[in-house]
């Protein structure tokens, strides 16, 4: 049996990533019109196509049905997705809520995706006082859109966009297995405090409560190919901080397929096949910059240029 479930989720947090491997997404179908003669709509899709930018909301519901009660030692286990004892009791996993796609536009106007991963309220405080398990919860709900939406892969070289949602989290109504709860709880209130049964992870659509769908955080079969990092260095240039970085052999065509994005706390570029490169705040020494000094880069003003003769990238933050 399942439920209905009415949620009306609050902002978390939001990062930003590039789709890898593009897909097609199948939308829900809407109610037939009967002003129309036709009995069933077409099928709706939205396409994410490979290099698209794409953003996730990560939010909280108390509605979400809550992980099942652990140990810290079961939950170390699931955030370094380390094997499970056999008989899975003790295993430990987070039901997430997933989103269809909607498209939006990134700052600077060009077309993107987003969607929301929502989880259950009980989270939100340690996700705030602990960066391993927020990252952990990063890579799981990344992990749940690639699964939902094959072959669709999403760039782990992920920016942090200094906004707490992407557009706004709309009231939205779910089907949850009542099994996913636990016994005696109410919806609205904070069921992580009730007795507990075995929870599923895989929550889009109703769900059957097969083992299959745990979706337990995994690690990757295989490394990823790792592209080199350009040679970089700091410069003052008309009172700002100046990123030269150099980067021979880049063409005009490999420039209209690389994205360059200018977060408060990292700059990322990303050009296959030549260059991929993850500057953070904190390893960054720009000239002047004094020890403990935090002062996050100005993204409103930030602007570069691409020098193809001299195959330098000049940012100005």
């Amino acid at each position: 049996m399942s439920l209905r479930v009415s949620l009306a989720p609050t902002p978390g947090f939001c990062i930003k990533s590039t789709a890898r491997a593009g897909a097609v997404c199948p939308l829900a179908t809407p109610s037939p019109d009967p002003a129309t003669d036709l009995d069933v709509p077409a099928p709706r899709t939205l396409a994410v196509p490979h290099g698209r930018k794409v953003f996730l909301n990560v939010a909280w519901d108390p509605n979400v049905p809550p992980p099942p009660p652990g140990a810290d030692d079961a939950i170390q286990r699931a955030m370094h997705a380390d094997a499970a004892a056999e008989d899975g009791d003790d295993d430990w996993f987070v039901p997430v809520v997933l989103s269809e796609p909607r498209e939006t536009a990134d700052k600077a106007g060009r077309p993107a995706v987003v969607f929301d991963a929502v989880c259950n309220s009980s989270l939100k405080h340690r996700t705030a006082a602990d960066p391993a398990f927020r990252t952990f919860l990063t890579e799981l709900a990344l992990q749940r859109l690639e699964s939902t939406y094959p072959p669709l892969s999403l760039d782990r070289r992920i920016g942090t966009p200094n906004l707490r949602s992407k557009g706004p989290l709309m009231p939205r109504t779910v089907r949850v297995p009542a099994s996913l709860f636990p016994d005696g709880a109410t919806l609205g209130t904070d069921p992580s405090k009730g007795g507990g049964r075995k929870l599923v992870e895989e929550l889009h659509g109703e769900g059957d409560g097969k083992k299959s769908l745990k979706g337990i955080l995994k690690k990757p079969a295989a490394k990823e190919q790792t592209l080199p990092s350009p040679k970089y260095t700091w410069a003052q240039a008309d009172g700002k901080s100046c990123l030269r970085v150099q980067v021979p052999g880049m063409t005009r065509e490999h420039i209209s397929s690389a994205t360059l994005d200018v977060e408060p706390r990292c700059i990322l570029l990303h050009a296959p096949p030549l260059y991929a490169l993850d500057v953070r705040l904190e390893d960054a020494r720009p000239p002047g910059a004094q020890n403990g000094d935090t002062r996050e880069f100005d993204v409103e003003a930030a602007r570069a240029e691409w020098r193809v003769q001299e195959g330098m990238l000049v940012v100005y933050v």
